[in-house]
């Protein structure tokens, strides 16, 4: 009995989630003394709910590490270091580690070298070490 209680009280809240959210919606009209319900279910949300867009699914390629010059520095967002190969922005997130001999933080016109990983195309960096 406990097993059909819970299936139902999930079942409860599945169907007030997507009524609250949009997806599913129930409409009545009358007609002839008789009424009529409708319930449609919006596909669109759901796909945006349930699905991930395409760029998720795509995996970080093998670490990658480049030396070079600080030539711009934004912060928690974004490196352009000037390397042998030319210029390469490196976005930085809150999962990058900074190491290095000096630890007063990172500025324009260090040499740093960077280990990153191509993440939907773009490299993003995980440890920048400052020498």
């Amino acid at each position: 009995m406990r097993v059909v209680i819970c299936i139902v009280l999930v079942l409860v809240v599945l169907l007030g989630a997507a009524l609250y959210t949009g997806t599913l919606t129930v409409t009545t009209d009358r007609h002839d003394s008789q009424y009529v319900a409708h319930i449609t279910v919006d596909t669109a949300a759901l796909q945006r709910t349930f699905a991930r867009p395409a760029e998720e699914h795509r995996t970080a390629d093998t670490p990658k590490s480049v030396t070079g010059l600080v030539l711009a520095y934004e912060g928690a967002r974004s490196l352009v270091l000037e390397t042998d190969q030319g210029q390469m922005t490196i976005h930085i997130d809150s999962a990058t580690e900074f190491a290095g001999s000096r630890m007063t933080g990172l500025q324009v016109g260090d040499r740093v070298t960077v280990r990153y990983e191509t993440v939907n195309g773009a490299p993003r960096a995980s440890a920048i070490t400052i020498e």
